[in-house]
């Protein structure tokens, strides 16, 4: 490679890292911007929805509050835990509501809905 040519290498290569990093800086901005979406009524979902098993956790991370995500994270956990432990001690096995599970040597693993369409849940996207 001649000389002329590596100085144009570096000099596409230097445009290109100064976009790449705008580029990161635009999308942090409107990133840090979005709103999470909030499930306006506890009371129109399952207990066991994921978003109202999750919600302390969310709400740590949305206040940047590590200590009370971990914190709630761990109590997600140790419910999760002790109720694998009361089914096994029951001789249950676990079986999900929403979902058929198959394996088989010949198809492999599967997961299917049982419902065709997912109810709509009460969620709203602050603005």
């Amino acid at each position: 490679m001649r000389l002329k040519d590596t100085g144009t290498v570096l000099s596409k290569l230097r445009t290109s890292i100064v976009a790449r990093r705008q580029l990161y800086m635009m999308q942090k901005e409107v990133l840090s911007e979005l709103k999470a979406p909030m499930v306006k009524d506890l009371q129109g979902i399952w207990p066991t929805e994921s978003t109202a098993v999750w919600s302390e956790v969310s709400r740590g991370i949305l206040g940047k509050n590590w200590t009370k995500a971990r914190e709630a994270k761990s109590t997600v956990e140790d419910c999760q835990r002790k109720l694998a432990k009361e089914r096994k001690s029951k001789g249950e096995n676990w079986v999900p509501n929403h979902f058929t599970i198959s394996d088989s040597k010949e198809d492999g693993w599967d997961c299917s809905p049982i419902q065709e369409r997912v109810p709509p849940a009460p969620i709203v996207v602050p603005l």
